[in-house]
């Protein structure tokens, strides 16, 4: 049965879209797009009958040529957020034959669309299906025979839309009458209508396609249709044409520019980060021997600390027992038979037994100074080791230090390159004319220096010579003769 449905978008460059690659899409034509070099190519697409331009009489000739009309389209808007053109798409009943549906849809076109100025793209897409409809591309300013003029803002209003809407039921309902069909179309909502049922669900050509084989398609329509579905099926729309649309060969080197430019940077980073990684690891060893260092000069420290206090006490214990065998002595002198018969008084032998122990304990002294002189003489071995090894980890740091410096000038060099590479025109220019300032600054510079050396050297008369010694010494004041008198 007949149905009624008329939707209308935008298509706009804010949303990446452009009016050569819609058009392309819909008419199933190849376009090439004159103002980003790309190549639309559609002819592989099923299910576009046929297409035709409708305009004013007084369009110039070309704007039945799709591939011109659009690209002019295109050329006609300066801003990168420009609406460039809109599309209305409807269904056409399926009770018609298709010439019928054709004769209908030119029409209805022109009627409400072309009389008002509007250049009209009608594409017809499945004339034999059960989804007979009609995709109608319009521009959105004014045409006359010098081309496209200002755009009309009243294009714009809902009121037109509105009025669309109830034109095509008006012809619709018209031509089936007239091919004797009872079915008819309605554009009001089904509560203005009056009718008390829920709105059925659209099916696409899947669907419709599974319900002839007999197969109950499992989503089928038992919900209100969302608000939104013109909208999404807009961004399907446009989806399939970014998808499909195929790459010119700029785009192509463009691609495969950025990828090398890409490339090269990664691997310059990766220098720079292995130079970056290679340093904080020497200066860790050096750290690390820096430690060791400090390490072993405490360990110098309180071994020539151990050394010094042994010294001291060995003087000590040979002090004490040269002490106690003075004590020994004077008493044998003073008991020469006592001593001659072996009896020795209890001082005696204490005086004996502690310069024993004295002289035993300035050997153990002697041992502790030896061993604390050997552990000096080690530690300083142990110092002189490691202050090699730290002067040769910090010649290796700032030889990593300088390879890093290096790394990071190439890597910027290389972005300043690849900047320069993507340069437009335009920075192009405009760098060779700074570059022209920057040497013409530095000629005139270097002149004025020049000048300035050969003024100094130049020979100078009598009047100048006093001139400068007089500026030299400074002014020489007169005597007052009277004053003197």
């Amino acid at each position: 049965m007949a149905i009624f449905h008329l939707s209308a978008q935008v298509i706009s460059r804010s949303t990446g879209r452009s009016s050569v690659a819609a058009c392309a899409y819909r008419l199933g034509i190849s376009i090439e797009d004159e103002r980003t070099g790309l190549t639309h190519d559609y002819t592989k697409r099923s299910g576009v009958d046929s297409f035709q331009t409708l305009a004013p009489d007084d369009a110039p000739e070309w704007v039945h040529d799709p591939a011109r009309l659009w690209n002019e389209v295109e050329k006609a808007e300066k801003r990168k957020d420009a609406q460039v053109c809109r599309e209305v798409n409807f269904a056409l009943p399926k009770e018609l034959t298709p010439e019928q549906q054709k004769a209908l849809a030119v029409g209805y076109i022109k009627e409400q669309m072309v009389a008002r100025g509007m250049v009209a793209c009608v594409a017809f897409h499945d004339l034999d299906s059960d989804n007979p409809h009609c995709h109608v591309m319009l521009t959105m300013r004014e045409v006359g025979p010098e081309g496209f003029g200002k755009k009309v803002r009243e294009w714009n209003d809902r009121q037109v839309i509105d009025e669309w809407r109830q034109g095509w039921e008006t012809h619709a309902n018209r031509a089936l009458e007239a091919a004797g069909h009872d079915a008819r179309i309605d554009h009001r909502s089904l509560e203005a209508q009056g009718i008390e049922r829920e709105p059925q669900q659209h099916m696409g050509p899947a669907a419709c396609e599974m319900e002839k084989r007999g197969i109950t398609p499992d989503r089928q329509r038992i919900m209100p249709v969302p608000a939104s579905m013109d909208h999404e099926r807009a961004k399907e729309e446009r989806r399939r044409e970014q998808v499909d649309a195929p790459k010119s060969r700029e785009a192509m080197e463009r691609e495969d520019k950025e990828k090398r430019q890409k490339q090269e940077r990664e691997a310059s980073w990766a220098v720079v980060v292995e130079a970056k990684a290679t340093q904080q690891v020497r200066l860790k060893q050096a750290q690390a021997v820096g430690e060791n260092w400090q390490v072993a000069k405490v360990a110098g420290e309180n071994a020539t600390k151990a050394a010094e206090g042994a010294c001291v006490e060995i003087a000590g214990w040979k002090k004490r027992a040269i002490e106690k065998r003075e004590i020994v002595e004077q008493w044998e002198a003073k008991h020469p038979i006592r001593n001659f018969l072996g009896f020795r008084g209890a001082d005696v032998t204490k005086a004996e037994n502690q310069a024993t122990q004295a002289d035993e304990n300035a050997k153990l002294a002697e041992k502790s100074r030896v061993e604390a002189k050997a552990a000096k003489v080690k530690a300083e071995e142990q110092m002189k080791v490691l202050h090699e090894q730290a002067v040769e980890h910090r010649l290796a740091a700032e030889k990593d230090q300088a390879t890093r410096t290096e790394a990071e000038k190439d890597h910027s060099a290389l972005i300043r390159r690849h900047q320069r590479e993507n340069y437009t025109p335009a920075q192009v220019k405009q760098e060779a004319l700074q570059r022209a300032a920057d040497e013409k600054w530095e000629t005139e510079w270097l002149e004025k220096q020049v000048q300035s050396i050969e003024a100094r050297k130049r020979p100078q008369g009598p009047q100048q010579q006093q001139e400068q010694q007089h500026t030299r010494k400074g002014p020489q004041l007169k005597p007052d003769w009277g004053q003197s008198l």
